[in-house]
């Protein structure tokens, strides 16, 4: 459906969460945000990099996330790079989390799930990408969730991407040893708890991240490839509630087969063959190993020490590490480059 554009971003942001990024010294660089209607009514929020004149690319945040993981600093902004290297960036931010409508307008609820993404929020944005800069098709990159969001499109027959980049995403975790395998035991919390708050927690916890070696830190990132301010930063102002739906939905993942569509086929099993997928993955990421990053995809790259990089790369290294803008962000930019969209 037809989006809008605002000037600020900021009308689905409470005062005490512009209060927050304000705290945590936030300097938005999008030059302009725009507002896509969901099939089902929710506005989700593209925020722009760039000229515009280069081939359009969707950046899309994993589960709980937002822009920030794309456009975290000056110096840590692969959405700003992208735009600067001629294309024409768009930062998808999911219903309910970053500059994109929350529960609570308009009635609404935590009441969503994964395929929700996928029918509505993914397409939604398509449409409203297109629009904007007069093209056919798209590039996808998804971290994360992101990624699994762009497969699942792709499974279901979605047409308007070009090419595609995961970062960190797998749709068949299964027997992989993600650290993700523990916390499935707790999926039957999710009846008792709607929306499950990690956002909250996380913001609770920034100021202490990263002071000593933990699994909760080590779950996103390896502490030795990371500035600890900008984790503290990310753990601040990246993370919102997630809602029970999607937890299991994504839950189907790490079973034997992978994630399962609606229709009860392994996506995976579905993926076209005619669109290129690069398959990003780090040596130290404790969610999406390269074993399941590989199962997907019609390249791979994995970043790490025996591959030639300096250090081992987690699961937000290769958005915002120390070395990613010269050691991982060049084989994005440069794969992409040379699939150019119509």
């Amino acid at each position: 459906m037809m989006g809008d554009t605002s000037s600020t971003g900021d009308r689905f942001l409470t005062r005490r969460r512009q209060r927050q990024l304000r705290r945590w010294g936030v300097q938005e660089s999008a030059s302009s945000v725009h507002f896509a209607t969901t099939g089902d009514g929710w506005s989700i929020a593209l925020s722009r990099y760039g000229a515009g004149r280069g081939p359009a690319v969707i950046l899309c945040h994993g589960l709980a996330a937002n822009r920030h993981g794309w456009d975290l600093s000056p110096e840590r902004s692969l959405a700003r790079h992208l735009g600067e290297q001629g294309f024409d960036v768009f930062a998808l931010e999911l219903r309910g989390n970053g500059r994109s409508e929350k529960p609570g307008f308009g009635g609404k609820r935590w009441r969503w799930s994964f395929f929700d993404y996928v029918a509505q929020d993914g397409p939604a944005a398509i449409d409203e990408v297109l629009r904007l800069t007069g093209r056919s098709q798209v590039h996808w990159v998804g971290h994360s969730m992101g990624g699994i969001l762009l497969l699942a499109m792709l499974a279901l027959g979605e047409e308007r991407i070009a090419s595609g980049v995961t970062v960190g995403s797998s749709v068949d975790y299964s027997n992989t040893g993600s650290a993700f395998e523990n916390l499935i035991r707790l999926l039957p919390l999710t009846a008792l708890v709607n929306p499950v708050p990690l956002g909250p927690v996380s913001a609770a916890l920034a100021p202490g991240a990263l002071a000593f070696d933990n699994p909760i830190d080590r779950f996103n990132v390896n502490p030795a490839n990371i500035d600890r301010g900008l984790y503290r930063k990310l753990t601040g102002v990246g993370f919102h509630p997630i809602p029970a739906g999607v937890l299991r939905d994504l839950a189907g993942g790490f079973r034997t087969g992978g994630l399962r569509l609606p229709d009860g086929s392994a996506c995976v099993g579905r993926l076209p063959s005619g669109v290129p997928v690069l398959s990003m993955s780090g040596t130290a990421d404790l969610q999406c190993s390269p074993t399941a990053a590989r199962r997907h995809g019609s390249d791979h790259v994995v970043f790490g020490k025996v591959h030639g990089q300096a250090e081992d790369y987690g699961h937000f290294d290769m958005l915002v590490g120390d070395r990613a803008a010269r050691e991982v962000w060049p084989t994005l930019t440069d794969w992409l480059r040379e699939r150019e969209a119509p």
